[in-house]
């Protein structure tokens, strides 16, 4: 598992259209992901953030002339709107937890692996980026 020594950080776009005073069943799989991540390595320091693109101001396009993404992992869950009655069964559903596991081992142990061996942009990279 990671080293308890490299610190971990999480940040979740949430891509609900419901606003923050709504239950969102996005966010609620988001929670499940990150406390399984936390939960796959308890002695490495975690900090999370979720924000909700429907509440949220942003800018378009790159002012660093390089990919936002460049040494970052990310996973990705897409859901369907199911009936708000089927908010109980899906939480007490024993594939949606595994997946959450899953998802979660996966995106710790990818992350920790890219930040102690980060990919080097190439020059000629960079040059197409800007």
């Amino acid at each position: 598992m990671p080293a308890p020594d490299v610190p971990l950080e999480a940040l979740v776009l949430n891509g609900s259209l419901k606003h923050e005073d709504e239950v969102s069943n996005t966010e609620e799989l988001a929670r499940l992901v990150l406390s399984e991540m936390q939960e796959q390595s308890p002695s490495t320091p975690f900090w999370s953030e979720i924000v909700r693109l429907a509440d949220a101001k942003i800018d378009v396009g790159l002012r660093s002339g390089r990919s936002a993404l460049l040494n970052k992992i990310a996973g990705v869950v897409i859901i369907g709107m199911p009936p708000s009655d089927d908010r109980a069964k899906r939480l007490a559903n024993s594939s949606t937890a595994h997946m959450a596991k899953t998802m979660a081992r996966n995106l710790v142990f990818y992350a920790q692996l890219l930040k102690q061996h980060p990919i080097v942009e190439e020059p000629e990279q960079a040059k197409a980026g800007s």
